[in-house]
């Protein structure tokens, strides 16, 4: 069994709040450009990003503080 270190927690909650930024900024710029009207949720968001809402949630928090 692979042991995960702090370091990689870190980097791995800083590519989700990456990917996370990017894909909001996409959906925004889709909403001003009138591509779409509907806002994502949470859970939208965390379906794109393949993780669960709640871990999504929880690590945009720790991220962001």
């Amino acid at each position: 069994m692979e042991t995960i270190l702090p370091g990689q927690v870190f980097a791995r909650q800083q590519e989700i709040t990456s990917l996370f930024l990017q894909e909001i900024d996409k959906h925004l710029l889709d909403i001003v450009a009138g591509r779409t009207d509907e806002m994502f949720e949470i859970r939208d968001l965390a379906q794109i990003l393949h993780v669960h809402p709640t871990h999504l949630s929880n690590t945009i928090k720790q991220a962001t503080g």
